[in-house]
């Protein structure tokens, strides 16, 4: 197996690529490379690539306190995306997933102190391209999970691109995200339908944010809902 960080002299803003392999046993081989790093505490920015572990649970995210940016690009074998995990970070402010093709949900698990807060700093989030993508787990109605009392509070920007099988967004989006003004979706057929219909419970959700654009069309700006402006412009 080989793997190297390019860029090497760019020491805050390294990339840490894995070669493509076909053994059957890479997983578990990448997977403990992974936990054997021991990155310098003051990384700004991070990407990874083509990790085929199993998990994304690399031990050592409480240590990077100065980390902003954190990328995953094909990631494929990994299914599940632990938030409860990453949401310790607590420097970050960009956090993106790109072609990571096996995912098939999302979500915090949640052993966690009532009053814990995750991604304090985070400002950007972005889901791209990850066809498999079915379900983004939480919800903060749910009186046997043990939620965190905040979360995401900065979100300012959301964009979810190219996941057909997403159906439904995170709860926590209607009361935990104060400050998202940004809803980006595109490619999303299931959801795209779902958040257009203002008496349907999607809207609920995302109906707080200024500006929502779906599938390249400004839904709503500034708080106005603009379908319905060009609606009453027609009568």
């Amino acid at each position: 197996m080989e793997f190297g960080f390019d860029r090497p002299s760019d020491f805050l803003a390294p990339s840490l690529v894995f070669a493509r392999q076909s053994e059957g046993n890479q997983s578990s081989i990448q997977e403990a490379v992974l936990n054997a790093l021991q990155p310098n505490s003051n990384l700004e920015s991070l990407q990874i690539w083509r990790y085929s572990g199993s998990t994304l649970y690399p031990n050592w995210t409480s240590s990077l306190i100065n980390l902003k940016s954190l990328i995953f690009i094909e990631c494929n074998v990994c299914k599940y995306v632990p938030l409860s995990v990453l949401g310790y970070l607590g420097s970050l402010e960009t956090l993106r997933f790109r072609f990571m093709e096996g995912v098939k949900k999302v979500g915090f698990e949640y052993s966690l102190d009532l009053q814990v807060l995750l991604f304090p700093n985070l400002k950007q989030l972005e889901f791209y391209y990850m066809r498999e993508w079915e379900e983004w787990d939480h919800d903060e109605n749910d009186a046997t999970s043990s939620s965190p009392t905040c979360f995401m509070p900065l979100l300012s920007t959301l964009s979810i691109d190219y996941c057909p099988k997403l159906k439904t967004l995170p709860d926590f989006l209607r009361r935990k995200t104060p400050l998202l003004q940004n809803l980006i979706i595109s490619r999303c057929p299931i959801l795209s339908q779902s958040c257009k219909d203002r008496q349907g419970p999607e809207w609920s959700k995302i109906s707080h944010i200024p500006n929502i654009q779906i599938d390249g069309k400004t839904v709503q700006k500034d708080g106005v809902w603009i379908i319905q402006e060009e609606e009453s412009d027609s009568n």
